[in-house]
């Protein structure tokens, strides 16, 4: 006893708890016990049997080890003098993926695909994989999270339209998918897709990769801003308008602690709290009070300090170093948050009196996370991008459903995705092509656990 058995472990985790097989022998001589020679993974102690009439307590351990998740399934012979021998009793072990804990979750502000850094260094990516975005060797879309190949530990990743690009602990940008513009950093003759990671340069300064619509940019360790990609409006703010091959670095001298690319326009803090943009100046998104095109760094208006700043697609949102958040650019569906849809030529404070750690400015919408770790959303509600369980578009901050306490969050095209304090990943929004990585492409219009989590 008992007639089966059956144990549950996690890949790579750790060995599920022994059970114990009770033989009694009443059929005289010795009892003996034994495991397929296939069945590695499962073992018995001790190894023989008992005279007449005694029973053993067998010892029944599985051992998970290099096994990969699924089912196996091996017998315990059980043989002896009894008229009913041999006895079988079924053992069935089942290993389940190991749980992934993530560092951080990059929607992309131009994207269909989603991408994250798990607490190891190990890059994951879902979603569309058409141009090869997801860097798994595979054009085809998925709908829950796929390692990046190459076996490189990063600390950064960003998706872009087709794009992502990742930035190792040792300062080391690689770049994959859609290259025709350039944004892959390669150089002219290297304009071709790429389906896994491929190595840009060194010297940069984690995390400071950033991904916009076909172009990218990042901070060197000395705090030099550089562009590469689509250059026709500016947004690489070297002073031209010509697409560029290989990093490029940004004009005017600056210091930068971040970067963030955009749709059509590049933002940027420096060390001293200074908020630069450049780029396509439509709507106000440059912050600067005017709407002109600008292909070098402009100061944005207001004199505020600010910890960060996040470009999205038609408009910028920063917070400031004493945690107030600010929107300038286009305000239809409410994405600047301050209870209007009016553009804003200049940085706007969002409304509510929340002190937030950080924003994301995504396609239509934006999002941001307190101090105390509550996320809140406001602009376009269509597909359940904001996450409060409905579609509506709100002017002003509204909860994210839940009670989730989370560490950031990242605003995409149409969907959003956050990591917990306890790494756990959760999107929501529009589920197309598998963004969502939650195995299917439907909607979700409240944070829905990422598989593998």
């Amino acid at each position: 006893s008992p007639s089966s058995f059956s144990f549950t472990g996690e890949e790579g985790g750790a060995n599920p708890a022994n059970q114990t097989l009770g033989v009694s022998n009443t059929g005289g001589g010795t009892l003996n016990w034994s495991v397929s020679d296939n069945a590695t993974w499962l073992s018995l102690a001790p190894a023989s049997g008992s005279s007449t009439g005694e029973t053993d307590n067998v010892t029944v351990s599985v051992n998970t080890s290099g096994l990969a998740d699924g089912t196996y399934n091996a017998p315990i012979t059980v043989t002896g003098n009894a008229p009913n021998s041999p006895v079988t009793v079924p053992v069935t072990l089942t290993v389940t993926a190991a749980s992934v804990l993530f560092a951080l979750v990059e929607a992309g502000s131009d994207a269909n695909h989603t991408c994250g850094v798990t607490t190891g260094g190990d890059a994951y990516c879902w979603g569309k994989g058409f141009y090869g975005q997801l860097g798994n060797w595979s054009t085809d879309d998925m709908a829950v999270p796929m390692k990046v190949s190459g076996g490189l530990t990063f600390v950064s990743v960003s998706g872009g339209f087709g794009h992502t690009c990742g930035m190792t602990a040792t300062g080391e940008a690689y770049c994959w998918g859609y290259g025709l513009s350039g944004q892959l950093g390669l150089g002219p003759g290297s304009t071709g897709d790429k389906l896994v990671p491929t190595f840009v340069s060194t010297g940069w300064a984690p995390p400071s990769a950033n991904a916009g619509n076909a172009f990218t940019c990042g901070v060197t360790t000395g705090g030099q801003a550089y562009c590469w990609g689509l250059g026709t409006l500016g947004q690489l703010g070297n002073g031209s308008t010509v697409n560029k091959y290989v990093p490029t670095e940004v004009s005017g001298g600056l210091t930068f602690a971040s970067v963030s690319a955009g749709s059509e326009h590049t933002c940027g803090v420096t060390t001293g709290g200074q908020a630069y943009c450049w780029g396509y100046g439509w709507f106000g998104r440059l912050g600067y009070g005017e709407e002109g095109d600008k292909f070098e760094p402009e100061l944005v208006s207001g004199g505020l300090t600010f910890a960060s700043v996040s470009a999205g697609m038609e408009h910028t949102c920063g917070v400031t170093t004493g945690g107030q958040a600010y929107c300038w650019g286009l305000g239809s569906s409410g994405r600047l948050g301050n209870g209007s849809s009016d553009p804003k030529l200049a940085p706007t404070e969002v409304t509510g009196g929340l002190t937030f750690g950080s924003v994301s400015a995504g396609g239509t919408h934006t999002c941001g996370v307190t101090i105390g770790g509550q996320a809140y959303c406001w602009g376009n509600g269509e597909n359940g991008r904001l996450g409060y369980g409905d579609v509506s578009y709100k002017l002003e901050p509204e909860l994210v459903s839940g009670g989730l306490t989370f560490e950031s969050v990242s605003a995409g095209w149409g969907h959003t995705c956050g990591v917990t304090t306890e790494g756990k990943a959760y999107c929501w929004g529009q589920g197309g092509f598998g963004k969502l990585g939650n195995g299917s492409w439907e909607d979700k219009l409240v944070p829905t656990l990422v598989s593998g989590g």
